[in-house]
């Protein structure tokens, strides 16, 4: 049996979700100029609750979805 230990703090998670998100903001739209990392990384030197930032990150959910494709989506047949 094998054990994962993740030794990334949360301000690194967090970073790491938000540039991820900033560039499938960019895939999307990449002549539109995105500040979504700036204003999370604002967020977090404020000290705001992660829960702000993932909500922020949230409202991008078009960015998010943008690359999906429904091949693999089989509904109940």
């Amino acid at each position: 049996m094998a054990t994962f230990v993740d030794i990334s703090t949360e301000e690194e998670q967090i970073e790491a979700l938000v540039q991820y998100v900033g560039g499938l903001k960019k895939k999307k739209n990449p002549e539109q100029q995105s500040n979504l990392e700036a204003e999370c990384e604002s967020l977090l030197k404020e000290g705001k609750p992660v829960d702000v930032i993932i909500s922020k990150l949230l409202s991008e959910r078009d960015a998010i979805f943008f690359d999906t494709n429904d091949k693999g989506l089989c509904g109940f047949c």
